[in-house]
């Protein structure tokens, strides 16, 4: 991994799901050859660059259901939080995320 992005920083356009209403989650930005992600509680932080081979691999992954949550997965109890359980308000069921492409 790199120090920082491969494009410049202040060309990149951050965004997060609509879906998104905890606060908790992860910002993309597409540059010319790369996708980003970063915490977006923490915008100056660490930033994963990923070709855009890579993130089509994952995006079409994602669109399969190779990364859902198996129904026998017990609840992860987090340090801070208490468990993924109580992570959605609205009642969805733990290990559904939304990801828009």
């Amino acid at each position: 991994m790199t120090e920082g992005p491969s494009d410049p920083p202040e060309l990149l356009k951050w965004r997060k799901s609509s879906a998104s209403a905890t606060g908790e989650c992860v910002e993309v930005a597409f540059g010319a050859k790369s996708a980003y992600v970063r915490d977006s509680n923490s915008p100056g932080g660490a930033v994963l660059e990923f070709s855009r081979s890579d993130w089509v691999a994952f995006v079409e992954g994602v669109r399969r259901g190779e990364f859902d949550w198996p129904d026998d997965t017990p609840p992860v109890q987090s340090a801070y939080e208490g468990s993924l359980s109580d992570a959605h308000d609205d009642g969805e069921r733990v290990g559904q995320y939304s990801l828009e492409i």
